[in-house]
């Protein structure tokens, strides 16, 4: 079973990603912050990591860039909201740090697991 960890400081969004990723037959484990994601990780490493990108303690940007160092097979999908100013930069910076895919916040169910198959190639 693909192994799925969700980072997002929002606990709503948090369980909402889980709870649609699950639906669709993914195990799923969450993480408040790039700091407990990294440990998580380190522990047993996931196939996918989607990550916020503006969090308190470790923000997304620094997750991905160590997570692609350490483990580069491991696949990641950046997301964040639209209304955070210069949004567009940050995502750019997160697909030069090794995100396969972005999502701009609000995104459907839909649109979270096309990209969440696209990324795994499923």
């Amino acid at each position: 079973m693909v192994r799925i960890l969700v980072v997002e400081d929002e606990a709503v969004i948090r369980a909402w990603l889980a709870q649609v990723l699950r639906h669709a037959d993914f195990e799923v484990q969450e993480a408040r912050n790039g700091t407990e994601a990294l440990r998580l990780h380190q522990a047993q490493p996931f196939d996918l990591v989607i990550t916020e990108i503006v969090m308190p303690d470790k923000e997304g940007l620094e997750l991905i860039r160590e997570l692609h160092q350490e483990t580069p097979e491991t696949k990641i999908i950046a997301i964040s909201g639209s209304e955070r100013p210069g949004i567009s930069t940050y995502l750019k910076i997160a697909k030069m740090f090794g995100a396969a895919e972005v999502l701009v916040k609000p995104f459907s169910e839909q649109e979270l697991l096309t990209t969440v198959h696209q990324v795994l190639g499923a």
